[in-house]
């Protein structure tokens, strides 16, 4: 599976780079996070837990103030 990611991301690194129209570079940005997402699933999930930290702390303090209380 992480070499089927590798070349999809091998894939996009090209369309990005290449001179193609802004649709096809959009496709292959979200491609790209897709295959990196993934291989972070597979193999570990520390990235996605880092980014999980980070939105929890940068928006600490919106939404419900009383927190998840009674979900026990």
């Amino acid at each position: 599976m992480g070499v089927i990611n590798f070349l999809g991301l091998t894939l996009s690194s090209f369309f990005l780079s290449a001179q193609v129209g802004g649709a096809l570079k959009i496709i292959a940005l979200i491609s790209m996070v897709l295959n990196v997402w993934a291989i972070d699933r597979e193999y570990g999930g520390s990235l996605t837990a880092k980014v999980k930290q980070f939105f929890q702390k940068r928006f600490k303090g919106r939404g419900n103030p009383h927190g998840p209380s009674g979900q026990d």
